[in-house]
């Protein structure tokens, strides 16, 4: 005596519906955190820390990253110095691309500019590792006699 098991129509349309609605709610979500990282980029903020807001608060992580004020990105009033320096640099840009090789006086024209801060990751053949701007003994020294 097996009974067979019948699925109503009724059940088959709220089978469907539970699943478009996790469907719905996949695309929504991912809607959310790609639209947060763009705005992140656009503010100079982390894309992945607010891809992860947008995926997991949506409208809210939304609302919280257009409202929030941009990174300042403080530019400092530095006479021209001529540093020498015979590497090529390379540096991380806010979109997280590598941008190189330039000279030294170039980075340090682009810091003078405002395209980059003192925490921008640079690097060049001397070095083992990515190093903040800050961090290159050469820079440093001269971040310090721009802020006096």
């Amino acid at each position: 005596m097996l009974e067979s098991i019948k699925i109503t129509n009724k059940e088959k349309r709220i089978s469907i519906i539970f699943f478009m609605n996790q469907y719905l709610m996949l695309f929504f979500s991912l809607f959310f955190g790609i639209v947060c990282s763009r705005i992140a980029i656009k503010k100079s903020r982390n894309k992945h820390v607010w891809f992860l807001n947008g995926i997991l608060f949506g409208l809210i992580g939304f609302l919280i990253i257009f409202f929030i004020k941009p990174v300042k990105i403080i530019q400092k009033n530095i006479s021209k110095i001529e540093i020498k320096d015979d590497n090529f640099w390379y540096f991380i840009d806010t979109e997280e691309k590598q941008i190189g090789p330039i000279s030294l006086n170039k980075l340090f024209d682009n810091f003078q500019k405002g395209l980059i801060s003192e925490n921008t990751l640079v690097w060049n053949d001397t070095l083992i590792d990515w190093k903040k701007l800050k961090d290159i003994p050469i820079i440093s020294n001269l971040l310090n006699k721009s802020t006096n």
